[in-house]
């Protein structure tokens, strides 16, 4: 089974903004940017039976119009909100006091200065969304399957673990694999949430996740080969990170 997360495009927001939780607009056509996902999903031999979002426009608007692209419904879930900032929403960072900043970098996990959410309280939301994934993939929850999976299964192709966002073919799975191991979520959604499930699903620290680059509209592709979940006896894998081939 895997997890396909989607970062939205560019918003038109002032640079140096903080905008966590903020409904701020898309720079560009999220028609024209959806318009263009499907072949990049298939050039990473990605499954797409379910489609998430997080209820703000600038994923949802793009959500919607892949939804149309796919005949599937597009499922709107706040547990994929970014992060809640509080009190620094929409204002500058360089207007933000020096120390409620030395505060919250001194307890990056549940230091909370603004008022909002901490790091900890988002991670508990991402870890709730991956287990109700999971549970749509493994438990028997109604599988949207694509027409062209079918064709896609002869020509599939798989990202290398150590080669960031470039392709490569793979072999076919085994005979006798589990349909659950065809089965995948696809999540529109923001910066901190798909940083934060990269640190769960792979077991790595928080600020080790923050290090890693990821550009507005990159995808990023996470496999597990069994139906076991992210704290059970199967491993998560990164498949694909920062992928932004267009």
């Amino acid at each position: 089974m895997e997890i396909v997360v989607v970062r939205h495009p560019a918003v038109a927001i002032e640079a140096g903004i903080c905008y966590g939780q903020s409904d701020v607009p898309l720079a560009g056509s999220a028609a024209d940017f959806a318009k263009a996902l499907p072949a990049r999903l298939d050039r990473l031999g990605a499954r797409v039976q379910w489609i998430d979002t997080s209820p703000l426009s600038r994923c949802s608007s793009v959500a919607s119009e892949l939804a149309a692209h796919y005949g599937l419904p597009a499922r709107e879930d706040t547990d994929l909100l970014e992060l809640d900032y509080g009190a620094w929403e929409l204002a500058n960072w360089d207007t933000v006091d020096r120390a409620e900043l030395d505060a919250w970098a001194a307890d990056l996990e549940h230091g909370r200065p603004h008022g909002g959410e901490s790091a900890a309280m988002l991670a508990a939301r991402v870890e709730r969304w991956v287990a109700g994934a999971e549970k749509r993939m493994t438990a028997g929850g109604e599988s949207h399957p694509r027409p062209q999976d079918a064709v896609m299964s002869m020509h599939k192709r798989e990202v290398s673990s150590d080669v960031q966002g470039t392709p490569s073919p793979t072999r076919p799975s085994p005979p006798g694999v589990a349909a659950v191991a065809h089965r995948g979520v696809l999540a529109i959604t923001h910066g901190g949430v798909i940083r934060t499930l990269a640190s769960y699903l792979l077991g790595e620290p928080i600020a080790a996740s923050l290090r890693r680059p990821l550009g507005y509209g990159a995808l990023c592709r996470f496999v597990c080969q069994s139906g076991k979940g992210a704290q059970g006896s199967s491993k998560w894998t990164l498949e694909t990170w920062d992928y932004q081939d267009v």
